[in-house]
């Protein structure tokens, strides 16, 4: 590969090489890990670089570049063949004007601008576009766009204009509605104490990605509890030989209202996060401000067939709002025990037998176990996404909130947005909390009721005590600890994931686990401020007077600033 002046400087400068931009980053990315110094003098120089190369280039583009292909144009009717056309063209043809000097086969071969599907609408043709259905309309277009299209061809072409018209009005308005519903939601999530206790985390392997800028959840060999996993102390680590890293996470904290500062651990730098960080806030903007770029995704590509897909957006929005009819859903398994038998389903799809329950696969999809295999309650049979909501009435809340975590993080780093995986654990605490009251016993609740866990905390502390954990055996815990929710009753399984003294209510009633759809959260939040900056404001208000509801928010959560008039963090100890 012929080296460019950006290679020549970073090889002298640096000494590092790298033959693509997803490399460059990658080289980056480490080199801000292990000195954000340099990483900066790194930077500052290269934008330098860019702009004396770009001005001294003087690149331009010219009707030359618009010249038409003829040699690439598809000459078949037949859709099948002229998707496969679809695929194989653009690439090929941006390697063809490349070499004859093409300034768009330039900036798309350089990643500066562009995509190989773009260009061949210009000068080859685009081929098939989708319908208002995104199927392949029946029609192939022969012609490219600096020909000029026939009129059959350019009324075929329309719907996919159309639909790239409306792509662009949605990036701003559905991402900003989803913006506004996740973080009113979340924003009561701040770290509220400094460490929480717990020497429990979430297992890695020593090479994985997601042990980095956490703390350790216990000690490792020489390394003690609560050092900090930056990529010099991974290197330490495997020199030791550890194989595995506990580490702490969100997800396993055992504070109280909140998050501490250690299973949270750093974010954005290597520092301890203070007490009164609103995560909550922090999380919510760094999930939605990808998402208008998740939606224009599909309207760069003009709306061609070969892009028929769910968009990131799509499966985003889907994933927390749950929709009823969930697409590409995963079937569950209702049952643990062995596969019996799988066979097709007469009007299509599959039957899957599982210790003589019958499961149904549908017809888009297709089961992923075989006869003989071991599933467990909850598991999924088939292929697709898992609704949470499902998932939380198979298996709880400590697999529902691991499973929201990783989905998250799985579809942002699907679309090239690589997020921390500690900003998605986040969202899942603050998310997955609520409860069904199925036996509301002693507490005043009442049956069917859906309460969050501060909610249930408040009619059961009247009866609440603290109790060393060997004598809290068959007792029903009054506070989150970790993946153990309020309403759990302990047994001996569980002491191993608790601290030394818990809390515990004498109260006798019974809930289940609960996920609402996150634009209706905000009503079961037992904090009335939360609901005051979303839908039903009237209903949350005048709830909120009758019953003489009261709000806990405090530290830097916006509301309270806004109802009161006090800046952030004013009032004693940072409270309103």
């Amino acid at each position: 590969m012929a080296k460019t002046a950006l290679h020549l400087y970073l090889e002298k400068e640096f000494g590092f090489e790298f033959d693509n931009p997803k490399e460059l980053k990658q080289k980056l990315k480490e080199l801000w890990e292990k000195d954000p110094q340099k990483f900066g003098d790194v930077v500052t120089k290269l934008k330098e670089l860019g702009d004396r190369i770009s001005t001294e280039a003087g690149f331009t583009i010219s009707l030359d570049d618009l010249e038409p292909v003829h040699e690439l144009k598809p000459k078949t009717d037949d859709i099948n063949k002229a998707l496969k056309l679809q695929s194989e063209i653009p690439n090929k043809l941006v390697d063809m004007l490349h070499e004859k000097g093409n300034a768009f086969a330039k900036m798309i071969k350089s990643k500066a601008r562009g995509k190989p599907a773009q260009l061949m609408q210009m000068v080859v043709s685009p081929i098939l576009f989708a319908d208002a259905k995104n199927k392949p309309f029946p029609f192939v277009i022969k012609n490219s766009f600096a020909e000029g299209l026939r009129p059959e061809e350019y009324f075929a072409s329309s719907v996919g204009a159309r639909k790239g018209i409306i792509a662009t009005q949605l990036a701003t308005s559905e991402p900003g509605a989803l913006s506004k519903e996740l973080i009113a939601n979340v924003a009561h999530l701040v770290v509220t104490e400094k460490d929480c206790g717990t020497t429990r985390g979430m297992k890695y392997p020593i090479d994985s990605e997601h042990i980095l800028d956490r703390y350790l959840a216990h000690n490792h060999g020489k390394f003690p509890r609560n050092t900090l996993v930056t990529p010099r102390v991974r290197d330490e680590m495997k020199k030791t030989g550890i194989k595995e890293v506990e580490v702490r996470t969100p997800l396993t904290c055992m504070a109280k209202d909140g998050v501490c500062a250690y299973c949270l651990g750093p974010v954005g730098d290597r520092k301890l996060p203070e007490v009164g960080f609103n995560i909550g806030v922090v999380a919510g903007q760094t999930v939605t401000e990808p998402l208008t770029q998740f939606v224009l995704s599909f309207k760069h590509t003009g709306g061609l067939a070969s892009a028929l897909r769910t968009t990131g957006f799509d499966l985003v929005k889907q994933l927390l709002h749950m929709p009823k009819n969930f697409s590409n859903k995963a079937t569950l398994a209702t049952v643990s025990g062995k596969v019996e038998k799988v066979e097709k389903a007469p009007l299509g799809g599959w039957f899957v037998y599982i210790n003589g329950k019958e499961h149904y696969v549908q017809s888009d999809s297709e089961p992923t176990v075989k006869p003989g295999d071991k599933v467990s309650k909850g598991d999924p049979i088939s292929k697709g996404f898992i609704n949470p909501k499902e998932l939380l009435e198979l298996k709880g809340i400590k697999e529902t909130r691991e499973y929201l975590a990783q989905a998250l993080h799985s579809v942002y780093k699907s679309q090239g947005t690589d997020i921390h995986p500690k900003i998605f654990e986040s969202l899942a605490r603050a998310l997955v909390k609520y409860v069904e009251v199925e036996d509301p016993g002693t507490t005043g609740l009442t049956k069917g009721e859906i309460v969050d866990f501060d909610g249930l905390r408040r009619h059961i502390e009247d009866k609440v005590k603290i109790v060393p954990k060997e004598k809290a055996v068959g007792k029903i815990l009054a506070r989150e600890y970790g993946d153990l929710p309020p309403g759990t009753e302990i047994k001996k399984e569980h002491l191993k994931l608790l601290p030394k003294k818990v809390e515990v209510t004498e109260h006798k009633f019974k809930v289940k686990p609960y996920l609402p759809p996150l634009q209706k959260a905000h009503l079961f939040n037992s904090d009335w401020l939360v609901g005051v900056s979303r839908s039903e404001l009237l209903k949350v208000l005048t709830e909120g007077a009758w019953y003489g509801k009261t709000s806990k928010l405090r530290w830097y959560h916006p509301l309270p600033g806004y109802v009161y008039g006090e800046g952030f963090g004013e009032g004693e100890d940072g409270r309103y």
